[in-house]
């Protein structure tokens, strides 16, 4: 259960009283829907509410890092949903190394880019990847990446093992049409997040830190925040009675992780997990839209397998 920050970055979207741009209108229809994450949530699935369907879905350690390319400056992200983290080094690439005396950290869940433990994309600097855990829990091993150009559109990266071995140089170019390229360190370049504007909801895995710095996997929601995706936690009304006159109420958030793991919990007692029944989330989508969400189930219609998220979903 790990999320990376020690210091919560929250942000208001853009939309204020009076400012809604989407004008009144009739609500949609309940939806109820199941996400198979599976029993050892291997799966990462990305969702669209518009639509109310999955436009796609990965095993969770087919990828390593997230290249996010923005006119602000370039960025790169660790894949969290395999618990990774990373070290800086200040000694030359070249030189054989071992992890004795690094300090490694993980990303922060909440997407502060300024809360990112590679927190240096300039050329010329090394890091130290732990390649955290595949789906089986056993260790994925540690890559040592050298920063070698850092341009708009392109980050070229010298990647190898701690010994020197498999050397290999790679340059991630921008997609004309997407900001955000996966990279596996087995694989290359590989497709894994669907087209911007196309997801919303990203039902997974991923690495939380906790108030007193232990770091854990939890099980949860992650949203398109980077392309305009925001949300609000109402604890007080009933999924019923929130229509779509009371959005101009709420302080909507562009954390990535406002949704997160903790609309569940684990019952000690039964060793399962309750949900908690009084948590209604307010979502502005991708295009604009707004929604309400509450979930309602975490095992499997059938089997009663854990792993398969339900919830209740409604275009206001």
């Amino acid at each position: 259960m790990n999320k990376y920050f020690s210091l919560i970055f929250l942000v208001f979207c853009s939309c204020q009283m009076g400012e809604i741009p989407i004008p009144p209108h009739n609500s949609g229809n309940v939806i109820t829907d199941q996400i198979s994450l599976q029993s050892d949530y291997r799966n990462q699935v990305f969702y669209n509410l518009e639509s109310s369907e999955e436009i796609s879905q990965n095993i969770k350690d087919n990828w390593d890092l997230l290249f996010y390319f923005s006119s602000s400056g370039n960025k790169i992200l660790l894949n969290s949903s395999n618990y990774m983290f990373a070290a800086e080094i200040n000694n030359l690439f070249e030189e054989q190394m071992d992890t004795l005396g690094l300090v490694f950290n993980s990303d922060n869940s909440n997407g502060d880019f300024n809360d990112l433990s590679i927190n240096n994309v300039n050329s010329n600097q090394s890091y130290v990847i732990d390649r955290g855990v595949d789906i089986n829990g056993n260790s994925r091993g540690f890559k040592k990446i050298l920063i070698e150009l850092n341009e708009l559109e392109s980050i070229s990266i010298k990647v190898s093992n701690l010994d020197n071995t498999d050397t290999q140089i790679f340059t991630i170019n921008k997609n004309q049409n997407d900001n955000l390229i996966t990279f596996s360190f087995d694989t290359g370049i590989l497709p894994i997040f669907p087209e911007n504007s196309s997801w919303d909801l990203l039902f997974t895995r991923y690495t939380y830190q906790f108030p007193d710095s232990v770091t854990y996997l939890v099980t949860g929601v992650l949203t398109n925040y980077l392309n305009g995706v925001c949300v609000a936690i109402d604890t007080i009304n009933e999924f019923s009675e929130i229509n779509f006159d009371d959005i101009s109420s709420y302080n909507l958030l562009t954390d990535q992780d406002v949704i997160g793991y903790d609309w569940k919990y684990y019952n000690f007692s039964n060793n399962t997990y309750t949900i908690v029944d009084n948590i209604v989330y307010i979502i502005k989508d991708v295009k604009g839209f707004y929604y309400k969400l509450k979930f309602i189930g975490f095992y499997n219609y059938d089997t009663g397998e854990k792993g398969f998220p339900q919830f209740e979903i409604q275009k206001l």
